[in-house]
């Protein structure tokens, strides 16, 4: 049966590489599975709202309003058009991504959806490729409530599985990397072709620098962007061939692209294509910046990074997930910062190699995982392996000779236990027939 797809939340219309790839990304998971009949697009989850008998209501404050608001669609008669268009598909696919922190409206759109989906028109709901921040007690509360009855919950990271666990600790939860971690530098991108384009030598050790998702909020507090960031690159310029300043969506663009011109930095703007934008990053020797796409389009190439906090965990959750053990830096404290960051950046440059090649290890596994995020009508399962740093070794919730069928039969069979997590549960570095999974000390 091909199913009819209802899509919430394609953000490929944003001004944003990371929006453009995961939903394009997503689509073509999607697809495999159904068809893609109706959409919701980011810009109306910004501006949420419906209409029951001439009324017109916005966004619910909180999850009472989601139950005060039941009765509308369940008026057969007068049907919110939000109804009709969930009462015309099988299936309701979420892209959370970007959305389930403080008590924004597009996160409390999609929840609402979501609950709306599940809750009374008992549709198939699937919510994934999503980090959650639950510091807001509001929306903590409608998590709470809307999660658990839905099909399938999947987070991107390591960081907001914990966070869901210590409100829902018996509430199934997948964790399954984002969709863009089945992305692959293009081959046909030549070393010439990105000269030319972006003035990079791709031969040399150069640094790409980008802000973080916290610049320009209204919500957050005000750094000096310009003059930090502009002495930021100018060290770093002491140090690797090259600064490529990089404008991943609209803050970078408007702060960074003067900023750039002005200093004489190599700049990749805003409208990089995203194969040109994997292309540039997956080949740098540092990436230095709080973004959460870029991160992964470097993280392809083996690309070492140096994270800034962010809009929510996110960036935590990346650097877990590689593998990496540095902090991830204050960009409100950007300027006592800053001599630690360039430490490191000396360390990454010296063992780039090294580097490069755990993390590629790291990104190879995480590669397998995405394909079980987009499995219509089934469990999506994930395996559980824990690595404990204090004995270092890696421990199971089964037993070994268990762990040994489940290696065998990759592809076939994944088991999936709700016990303690982190990011090193996905690493079976050796996961070839017959071979001990072995420690980090390899890697």
């Amino acid at each position: 049966m091909n199913k009819k797809i209802l899509l919430v939340n394609d953000t490929s219309e944003a001004n944003n590489w990371g929006c453009k790839a995961t939903t394009k990304a997503l689509k073509q998971k999607v697809m495999l599975h159904g068809s893609i009949v109706d959409t919701f697009y980011l810009k109306e989850l910004k501006d949420f709202s419906f209409e029951y008998k001439g009324l017109t209501y916005g966004v619910p404050k909180d999850y009472k309003e989601f139950v005060a608001y039941e009765s509308f669609f369940e008026d057969a008669q007068h049907m919110p058009e939000l109804g009709k268009r969930i009462q015309n598909v099988d299936v309701v696919f979420i892209n959370g991504e970007g959305s389930v922190y403080d008590l924004q409206v597009k996160g409390v759109s999609i929840l609402f959806i979501a609950y709306l989906a599940k809750h009374i028109f008992k549709k198939e709901v699937h919510f994934v490729n999503h980090t959650v921040d639950l510091s807001d007690p509001v929306m903590q509360g409608i998590v709470s409530k809307v999660y658990p009855i839905l099909d399938h919950v999947a987070v991107r990271e390591p960081v907001s599985y914990r966070e869901v666990k210590s409100i829902l600790p018996y509430m199934p939860l997948s964790l399954v990397p984002d969709y863009v971690f089945d992305y692959v530098p293009d081959p046909k991108l030549d070393r010439i072709y990105l000269e030319k384009k972006y003035g990079i030598n791709i031969k040399s050790k150069y640094v790409c620098v980008s802000g973080s998702s916290f610049m320009s909020r209204k919500d957050r507090p005000e750094i000096n962007v310009v003059e930090l960031f502009t002495e930021l690159c100018k060290k770093l310029s002491r140090i690797f061939d090259q600064v490529v300043v990089i404008c991943p969506c609209g803050p970078e663009h408007k702060i960074f692209t003067p900023m750039a011109e002005k200093n004489n930095f190599t700049l990749v703007p805003r409208d990089t294509p995203t194969e040109d934008a994997i292309s540039v990053l997956s080949q740098a020797s540092l990436y230095v910046g709080g973004r959460w796409h870029p991160s992964i389009f470097a993280v392809l190439g083996g690309t070492p990074l140096i994270k800034f906090s962010a809009n929510t965990q996110k960036t935590r959750g990346i650097i877990e997930m590689i593998g990496l053990e540095e902090p991830c830096f204050d960009v409100f404290n950007l300027e006592n910062e800053m001599p630690k960051m360039l430490e490191l950046a000396k360390i990454f440059l010296t063992k780039n190699k090294y580097y490069k090649k755990h993390i590629l290890r790291r990104v190879e596994v995480l590669k397998k995982y995405t394909q079980f995020n987009h499995q219509i009508g089934q469990e999506v399962k994930v395996a559980n392996f824990f690595y404990d740093r204090k004995m270092k070794s890696y421990k199971s919730p089964c037993s070994r000779e268990f762990l040994y069928e489940q290696m065998v039969n990759f592809e076939k069979y994944i088991s999936h236990y709700q016990k303690r997590i982190g990011m090193d549960q996905l690493i079976i570095d050796h996961y070839q027939q017959g071979q001990e999974i072995k420690n980090d000390n390899e890697l």
